[in-house]
């Protein structure tokens, strides 16, 4: 067995417990010194550690993808992931992109161009432009008879534009009702506009996750 490369470990405030969080299987948990010690051994090729208990441990970290048989099982693993995003026909996925302003002006980021203004040059989605929107994503319902649709906003700072987030987030919602397929929304931002108003809005609509976008602890991300 091997240490999933996909794993991302960082130490917990306060405490000597570590957080990981696989990308690729999405899964996260929180575990002791003892747990980093295990997989860091048995990464290593350590067969001592896999007693009863340690053998224990290792299954339940590999039914969470924090293990992994081999290298080319894992590799065969993220090729079938994009697969089945590219062919699963009964789940219908859209990002949509409502604006490429952004108030934040993160060094590693395209927006960074934008010197982090609310009013800068770049474009918002017009209310106009996301109706005809909504009626492309109506069609391709029609068409797929998906099972379970994927709304993903994303920006710049998708948040700016919230009258568009609303307008498509409320339209969508019944499309997909009125067709018996389950809508999820999800929101990719920097969370600074990220309120409970907004999320009270739009829980309603499915929302069911969002992405927090900070480039690294407070201390990184600040002096950018």
């Amino acid at each position: 067995m091997r240490a999933s490369r996909f794993t991302v470990a960082t130490p917990v405030p306060g405490s000597t417990d570590t957080f990981l969080f696989n990308t690729l299987t999405d899964t996260q948990i929180v575990v002791s010194p003892d747990v980093v010690s295990l997989i860091d051994r048995i990464d290593r090729g350590d067969r001592d550690v896999l007693d009863a208990d340690g053998q224990a441990a290792a299954t339940e970290l590999a039914s969470l993808g924090f293990l992994v048989d081999s290298r080319e099982s894992e590799d065969q693993a993220l090729e079938q992931f994009f697969t089945d995003l590219r062919e699963d026909s009964r789940h219908m996925r859209v990002t949509l992109l409502t604006t490429l302003q952004c108030n934040f002006a993160c060094d590693y980021c395209i927006q960074g161009d934008h010197g982090g203004e609310y009013n800068g040059t770049a474009a918002r989605m017009s209310l106009e432009t996301a109706a005809r929107t909504a009626s492309w994503i109506e069609s391709r319902l029609d068409a797929l008879g998906p099972e379970r649709f994927t709304l993903t906003f994303f920006g710049g700072e998708p948040l700016l534009n919230l009258p568009v987030v609303y307008a498509l987030a409320e339209r969508l919602s019944e499309a997909c009702r009125s067709r018996g397929v389950t809508m999820n929304i999800s929101i990719i931002t920097n969370g600074l506009l990220l309120t409970e108003t907004v999320v009270d809005r739009l829980l309603p609509f499915g929302l069911t996750g969002v992405k927090i976008t900070l480039d690294g602890d407070r201390a990184t991300h600040d002096q950018k």
